[in-house]
């Protein structure tokens, strides 16, 4: 294996546990939007779902990251 073929190894393992770090929070943002989440209706209409704005706010940070 020549020198640019290691460091290519080294560069997508790293970027694949990037991705598994980024994917757990992800999968943490939606399940406490999930959990935190209240069941309710409006004007006899549907079923609605409401969240406290934090929850939607940090996950929508780890899409969107602001700066």
């Amino acid at each position: 294996m020549t020198i640019e073929q290691k460091i290519h190894k080294i560069e997508l393992a790293t970027q694949i546990s990037q991705l598994k770090e980024e994917n757990a929070k992800l999968k943490k943002a939606i399940t406490d939007i999930y959990r935190n989440c209240e069941e309710c209706e409006f004007d006899g209409s549907g079923t609605y779902y409401a969240v406290e704005q934090d929850h939607v706010n940090d996950a929508y940070e780890l899409v969107d990251p602001t700066e």
